[in-house]
């Protein structure tokens, strides 16, 4: 007999009613089992272990991981673990008649179908990492949810954002294209001090460094707006390896302006500035 567990965790460890929901969802399927709910309050976390086929357990941690979506609201979410969703983590464990790898497969048949049919992005960790630095979860969870807002909320050449409900944060679009896929720039240097002037402030006042910051997520708009992405990453300003992510973060800003339109900097000197009020 082929048995998988799965043992998610959701952001809500007060609410027992919005638990009943999900768990609910859960043993819906049949095949499925849920044999244990651990409710946190100081940590408003809930670990939910069930049990099934390979099959009865990707359609119900589906359920769960939509349910979860509908009822948790993350804007409003406080808690001392951290987390990144409305479902924190959702681990595929082989029981019975299963090995690791059919555990990664159906990760991400999951991940698939809830990002394509619930819209929710999701990060493949541990053992169905897709890359590198996903592979260890304490990484992925360094950005934390939190991150995001602070970004957005530094009247920068951002999408201005709409509205923040559950697990989305809803805002303008800002059409444009990784700085690593543009061909020419009528003024780069003007970029590069955009691009260095944005991280700066976000260093100030919101008190993070990218930590993996390059060519590929910065995205130019037509117009020269500048949208610095991926931030998954990123690390408080007090991190201890935070003078060397910075550091790294400029280096890989600099070389990369030095080597495709010849714009000179002096690293050392913008580090400098990051300092200064």
């Amino acid at each position: 007999m082929k048995i998988v567990e799965c043992v998610p965790n959701f952001s809500e460890g007060r609410d027992k009613g919005v638990l009943d929901q999900i768990v609910a969802e859960i043993n819906s399927v049949e095949g499925s089992l849920v044999v244990d709910v651990d409710m946190g309050a100081d940590t408003n976390r809930t670990v939910v272990t069930f049990f099934g086929s390979p099959d009865s357990v990707q359609e119900s941690a589906f359920l769960a991981i939509k349910k979860a979506a509908e009822l948790i609201d993350m804007s409003q979410h406080t808690g001392a673990h951290p987390r990144m969703g409305a479902t924190d983590v959702c681990p595929f464990i082989p029981v019975s008649g299963v090995t690791m790898q059919d555990c990664v497969e159906i990760s991400k048949k999951v991940g698939k179908r809830v990002g394509d049919e619930l819209g929710i992005p999701i990060f493949l960790y541990e053992e169905s990492a897709t890359r590198p630095e996903w592979r260890n979860l304490a990484k992925v969870r360094e950005g934390e949810y939190e991150a995001l807002e602070k970004v957005f909320k530094l009247n920068l050449n951002t999408p201005k954002p709409i509205s923040c409900n559950r697990h989305i944060v809803v805002m303008e679009y800002l059409r444009g294209k990784e700085l690593a896929y543009i061909k020419q720039i009528d003024d780069p240097e003007y970029i590069f001090n955009e691009i260095i002037y944005q991280m700066r402030i976000i260093y100030q006042k919101a008190k993070i460094i990218h930590g993996d910051l390059g060519e590929f997520n910065i995205v130019i708009s037509k117009e020269g707006d500048i949208l610095i992405i991926d931030w998954i990453q990123c690390v408080s300003s007090e991190h201890p390896n935070a003078n060397s992510l910075l550091h790294r973060d400029i280096e890989n800003v600099c070389n990369f302006f030095l080597k495709k339109f010849n714009v000179e900097s002096n690293v050392e000197e913008i580090i400098a500035s990051f300092q200064e009020d």
